[in-house]
């Protein structure tokens, strides 16, 4: 089934052909270990977001709230402001950054497209 390895009478041939799988390997070998350390460093810095339920419901159109104790909110709101989230609206802009340069130094490096406002003193 498939496609059957066949040798060639030319060992030139082969010789090339066992290199080009050798580096395929390797290509295949770095491409997986940039991506476990690329994960492991996005999820150093990123949390999952923090989960609410509803609990009872206090008046017709008030809900309370299940929420984490560090949360400075209100628990009880108007049903009016409880939706589930689907995703983002029409014309609502994302916010996906982009990668950080790190310096040898561990700085990051920002690049500034352009000055809002100067005072000089």
């Amino acid at each position: 089934m498939g496609i059957e390895p066949t040798t060639s009478k030319v060992e030139a041939a082969e010789e090339v052909a066992k290199s080009w799988f050798q580096v395929f390997q390797d290509v295949k070998a770095n491409l997986t270990k940039a991506h476990s350390l690329q994960k492991q460093q996005a999820d150093r810095c990123c949390s999952s977001a923090p989960s609410y339920s509803v609990g009872s419901q206090v008046l017709p159109n008030a809900l309370k709230l299940k929420l984490l104790h560090n949360m400075r909110i209100h628990l009880v709101v108007n049903v009016s402001w409880v939706k589930p989230y689907l995703s983002a609206l029409d014309r609502q802009p994302v916010n996906r950054p982009g990668p950080q340069r790190v310096t040898d130094e561990g700085d990051v490096e920002y690049k500034v497209e352009y000055i809002v406002d100067s005072h000089l003193k």
